[in-house]
C-alpha cells in the first residue's frame, strides 16, 4: 500500500533534503555537471527552504510504500495551474508503479483543488522524465531557460495536462 505523509515540520523537512540529495546525485549527474547539482541542492532543496516552501504556496509529501519512504512529491499551488514542481523517487523503487501512482495522486489533488491544468519542468535531457510524463497525456508546451548565480544554464521542457473536473 502506497502512503502519502504530509511534510508540515521542519523534522520531515529534513527528510526531503536527505532524499533530494541521494535521488538528484544518482540521476542528474549522468548528465550534468555534478557541481551544478550540489549548487542547485544547496540552494532550493535544503529542509529551510523546503519548510518556507510549505508555509508559502507548496504541498510536500513523502511517498512511502510497505513502511519504506521512497520518494517525495512538491505540488506547488499557482491561480489555475497546480505545478508539480517535484516527484522524485529513490533508484530502488523506480519502475514498479509508485510513479504512476504518486502521479495520479497529484492528478487527484489538481481536480480536488479545482485547478484547470497541471504542469512541470523536464530537463530536455532527461528522456526517461519525458517519455513518462508524454505516455501519460503530457504535452510539450514550451520550454524554459533557466539562468542560476553559479553561471550554469538548463533547458527544461514545459508539459502539461488538462484537467478534467
Amino acid at each position: 500500500m502506497i502512503e502519502y505523509s504530509n511534510v508540515g515540520s521542519l523534522e520531515d523537512a529534513m527528510i526531503v533534503e536527505q532524499l533530494a540529495r541521494e535521488i538528484f546525485h544518482e540521476h542528474y549527474d549522468e548528465y550534468m555537471d555534478p557541481g551544478h547539482v550540489a549548487f542547485y541542492l544547496d540552494k532550493y532543496q535544503t529542509a529551510s527552504v523546503v519548510y518556507r516552501q510549505i508555509s508559502e504556496n507548496f504541498d510536500y509529501y513523502l511517498i512511502k510504500s510497505a513502511g519504506n519512504i521512497c520518494g517525495y512529491l512538491g505540488l506547488e499551488r499557482k491561480k489555475d495551474v497546480l505545478h508539480i514542481s517535484k516527484l522524485y523517487l529513490l533508484k530502488a523503487f523506480r519502475k514498479g508503479g509508485l510513479g504512476d501512482q504518486a502521479l495520479k495522486f497529484a492528478l487527484q489533488k489538481a481536480v480536488d483543488g479545482k485547478f484547470d491544468v497541471v504542469d512541470l519542468y523536464v530537463n530536455e535531457r532527461n528522456l526517461g522524465g519525458i517519455r513518462f510524463y508524454t505516455t501519460r497525456g503530457f504535452v510539450q508546451a514550451g520550454e524554459m531557460k533557466h539562468h542560476y548565480e553559479n553561471g550554469h544554464t538548463e533547458i527544461d521542457l514545459l508539459m502539461k495536462m488538462k484537467v478534467l473536473n
